[in-house]
């Protein structure tokens, strides 16, 4: 009896161990972006599985198609109507029949445009409203064209008719008026709207509310370099880069013995209204641009024969106030498991107790069972920390009824518990495995964090019981010369740049961001507001999220709380950035619509919104923010205390800040406890919303092409540090900081006021070739008590800092060749100092990868810095060089680019040139492992730049 126990024990634990070596076994996850064909345009038949898709383009995701090359010349099948200039016939007042096809127009008047309306001699007529008329013909040569018309720059808001069918606007019409003045029109004629054989009318509704009425601007000539079009449709704000609409197709094989099995498609985010169809099985549109979605194809899935999935995406349309991109532009995924398995979206972790000593944690698994049987299965959940070590093991058995997502609960304790923090950022993996019998069923993992979050306007943020205030930057979507393309070892990269930086936390602006960089925030420890709308049901542009917010809000918002609960670096839900309506009676109620739907799915995070006040009473954002936990303050400083006093519950956190203001805001930070943290708008430069770092939008509207980004980060699209940057450590930083620049003898974009968004115009140069004997600014920000400026060694002067000096000292010196020296001084010893050397002729091309080994698995990422240098190693900034880009080995060049916010090159290659001396080239790896090699060379007069990248097989496993 005794000898068949300890049998039976021993056969047990053989058990445990087998299933516990086989928990990696009952999922297979394939990363989907391989192997895909893609082409431009709407392509009748794309997608049904026999369509031949041969000359289409080879592309592997992510894929953004928008920061591609556009063809210098015009696509044959585009026709562009200018009708900016020339006789329409014009008439005042408002008369909605007047779109209409057959109106009778004799009393209308002709008028020549380009002209302001009000000149027209019609002084005691409607001011505010007209419509013009005019009338086109197409021949059957134009049918299967993409036809477009081009209006110039109409006053105030508009709306266009082509055959009586409403075509395209900009703007917004009264009474929730909205100005497009400064935008050119370019409309896309529906072929369904067209007459072929025949005439067209043309009839457009405008809103004047003050200033030119009507069509008063003409269509400027147009320009193409790279992928910019300053005809572009999205215009400023989407830097002129191209939208429209793109077809992907992918064919694929799953085994014949995958035949029982059940077969997910999980996306990350595709740019935008992606329908998607398997086998010629139209699984569904989905609208949003940014948020994730999946598709159960389990019953159209062909094991054994090839299989089809085709995705259509439309950017068409002013939908977007910055740069978006175009395409399936993040990671997807085939999910394959057995036919109960874990629906990913509904297993989450719960903490009761956080304490190193020892924390509970609770682990809801969401399990489906799409068959029609309920099936008893055993539940092994693991955990191990950050050493791989299994810090906690547990099961059980649970029977799993048909349907679902079925909640089953099991609660743990981690004994001597390390804690996420920012500073300490420990992460544990919790694996969960499902099994019928010895047979794995499925296997989910989650990488997770301890950490507990408090929030109050007399303690401030407090995480894990430790006082913390908020370091933060606002991010946009994009990637620099990657576009939106979202390669986890970009991400990684630019939150490590911010890290390194001082900053602790950013907010992910307008949408939400991939599940790589939240990754990527978790790993290092950086904390995240993460924002999920940039509008709700008021338009900001005529083809934003307002179209689908109504139906499609509740979903949207859902999949991004599942997808990212879990995630120990999100620590508040945003739910909108300066929405329109913020100030609009009833308000609350959506707000808290919003905030509800967050707290059913997560109630352990704040939930708050960032809005500004423009032309209204700031009171009036009380009903806004008495919904949520944490009022976001979007650039109104000047209210925290007069707040603080009328709502002293009140939490507030600087969610958009001024660059130029940071001392300001800084300094509100540490004097209020109940203001917790400041983000500045923006951590990384960013493409589209052009030249807001330069332009004042209300003196200078005209922001004109070439402009392609904000201009206005911390740092620029490459990842170099601009001059604000090194500011904001001296605020921030704990350590000697002291950082030198020279202020430029001439504007480098043009004479400009000082904006809030922009920065003094220094730079990091002592090489001024022909200013010799001539007198510099010399600009020094610093956080020590004194200050010292050296000339070639000698001493020009020295200075206390003091606070009215805002950590910004000056100097006056005159250009001498050779070394400028600013020296830190605390407590009469010399600390910290930062020098600038005179640099000679250019001479060599120096490269600086960030690693010089990859991951042959088609995914990694090479960031290759390139810098002029002259014969002594000193870096020349004075330069726009040319430079040859070429790549040999298996590795591909995805991208290049500069700092340049006027930069119109390719970012494909192979040529860019440098500014400030630099630029920068991004090598991708292939599936195989070999030596790349990366040349740089200009046309000859300078010592090339070589380098070799080692790029390795890796047994990375697509299990899980």
């Amino acid at each position: 009896m005794i000898r068949r126990i300890v049998t039976i024990i021993m056969f047990s634990a053989w058990i445990v161990s087998v299933l516990r070596a086989q928990v990696f076994s009952g999922r297979e996850t394939v990363l989907f972006d391989f192997d895909w064909k893609f082409t431009k345009g709407s392509i009748a038949g794309a997608a049904q599985s026999d369509f031949n898709d041969k000359k289409w383009r080879d592309v592997n995701l992510p894929h953004d198609w928008s920061i591609e090359d556009l063809p210098v010349v015009a696509d044959e099948n585009d026709k562009v109507i200018n009708l900016s200039t020339g006789r329409w016939k014009f008439i005042r007042g408002d008369n909605m029949e007047y779109k209409e096809y057959g109106v009778f127009e004799g009393n209308w008047d002709l008028v020549l445009v380009p002209a302001d309306w009000m000149t027209y001699p019609l002084p005691e007529a409607d001011p505010h409203w007209g419509w013009y008329r005019r009338s086109i013909s197409l021949g059957e040569e134009d049918r299967g064209k993409n036809i477009s018309v081009q209006l110039g720059k109409i006053g105030d808001a508009d709306e266009l008719y082509f055959n009586g069918k409403l075509v395209g606007s900009s703007g917004q019409m009264p009474p929730a008026f909205i100005s497009a003045k400064n935008e050119e029109r370019v409309y896309m004629i529906p072929p369904s709207a067209m007459n072929y054989n025949g005439r067209n009318v043309l009839a457009l509704r405008v809103y004047r509310e003050s200033g030119e009425g009507g069509i008063y601007k003409d269509k400027p000539i147009r320009k193409i370099s790279g992928p910019y079009d300053s005809y572009s449709e999205g215009g400023p704000e989407t830097g002129y880069t191209i939208g429209g609409t793109g077809w992907y197709r992918k064919i694929f094989r799953v085994s014949e013995n995958d035949i029982n099995r059940a077969f997910r498609l999980k996306f990350d985010g595709v740019y935008k209204d992606a329908e998607v169809w398997i086998n010629g099985h139209k699984m569904g549109i989905h609208n949003n641009g940014y948020t994730p979605f999946e598709y159960d194809v389990t019953e159209y899935i062909r094991p054994g024969e090839d299989n089809v999935l085709a995705v259509k995406v439309s950017n068409t349309g002013k939908n977007s106030r910055w740069y978006s991109g175009s395409g399936i532009y993040r990671h997807l995924w085939l999910i394959k498991s057995e036919r109960v398995f874990h629906d990913d979206r509904y297993c989450r972790i719960d903490y009761p107790k956080v304490d190193t000593a020892s924390s509970a944690i609770n682990f809801v698994a969401g399990v489906k069972n799409i068959t029609s049987d309920t099936i008893l299965l055993r539940w092994l959940v693991q955990i191990e920390d950050a050493n791989g070590e299994e810090v906690h093991v547990q099961e059980k058995m649970i029977n799993v009824f048909a349907g679902g997502p079925h909640e089953f609960n099991m609660r743990m304790n981690i004994d001597h518990a390390k804690l996420w923090s920012p500073d300490h950022p420990n992460l544990y993996t919790l694996r969960s495995s499902l099994f019928s019998g010895l047979k794995p069923m499925d296997g989910h993992i989650i990488t997770f964090g301890l950490r507990t979050i408090d929030i109050s306007p007399d303690k401030g943020l407090r995480i894990n019981g430790e006082s913390i205030v908020l370091k933060g930057g606002n991010l946009q979507p994009d990637n620099g010369a990657l576009g939106s393309k979202s390669f986890d070892a970009a991400e990684f990269r630019k939150i490590k740049l911010l890290k390194d930086a001082g900053y602790n936390a950013v907010r992910i602006v307008h949408a939400p961001p991939s599940s790589g960089l939240l990754d990527a925030c978790d790993q290092l420890g950086m904390m995240v507001v993460e924002e999920t709308f940039d509008v709700w049901r008021v338009a900001r542009l005529p083809q934003d999220y307002h179209m689908y917010f109504d139906d499609n809000w509740k979903d949207d918002l859902t999949s991004v709380i599942l997808r990212d609960r879990n995630h120990p670096s999100v620590i508040m839900w945003s739910i909108g950035d300066d929405v329109p309506e913020r100030f609009d009676p009833g308000v609350e109620d959506m707000a808290k619509m919003l905030s509800d739907q967050i707290k059913k799915y997560d109630n352990t995070r704040p939930v708050t919104a960032g809005i500004s006040k423009g032309k209204v009473e700031w009171k009036r954002a009380d009903n806004f923010f008495s919904t949520m936990d944490v009022a976001g303050y979007n650039y109104e400083i000047e209210s925290y205390a007069a707040d603080h006093k009328r709502v002293p519950a009140r939490v507030i956190w600087n969610s958009s800040s001024y660059p130029y203001e940071a001392w300001n805001y800084w300094e509100s930070v540490l004097k209020y406890p109940y203001v917790v943290g400041d983000f500045v708008w923006s951590a990384f430069d960013y493409l589209g919303d052009v030249g807001l770092g330069q332009y004042s939008r209300q003196n200078e509207p005209e922001i004109l092409y070439p402009w392609t980004t904000a201009y206005c980060g911390d740092f620029d699209i490459t990842g170099n540090k601009r001059p604000q940057a090194e500011y904001r450590s001296t605020l921030w930083s704990s350590r000697p900081e002291v950082h030198l620049f020279v202020r430029n003898p001439k504007p480098l974009f043009g004479e400009r006021s000082k904006i809030a968004w922009g920065w003094d115009d220094v730079s990091p140069v002592w090489t001024w070739n022909g200013y010799e004997s001539l007198f510099f600014e010399a600009v020094v920000y610093t956080n020590c008590s004194e200050v010292k400026l050296f000339s070639n060694g000698k001493e020009v002067a020295g200075k206390e800092v003091t606070p009215a000096m805002k950590n910004t000292v000056t100097f006056l010196v005159k250009y001498e060749p050779g070394t400028l020296v600013a020296a830190g001084i605390n407590n009469q010893k010399t600390e910290v100092t930062s020098t600038l050397k005179t640099a000679g002729f250019p001479s060599v091309i120096v490269l600086k990868p960030s690693k010089s080994e990859m991951l042959a698995d088609g995914q990694d990422l090479v960031f290759v810095d390139v810098e002029i240098h002259d014969d002594k190693g000193a870096l020349n900034p004075n330069y726009r060089i040319p430079l040859n880009f070429q790549v040999d080995g298996p590795g591909e060049i995805v991208g290049i680019g500069n700092g340049n916010p006027q930069n119109t090159e390719s970012f494909q290659g192979p040529v860019k040139s440098t500014y400030n001396g630099k630029c920068q080239v991004i090598i991708r790896s292939r599936r195989e492992a070999g030596i790349i090699h990366l040349r740089v060379a200009d046309i000859g007069k300078l010592i090339p730049g070589d380098l070799t990248i080692k790029s390795e097989s890796t047994r990375r496993s697509f299990l899980w």
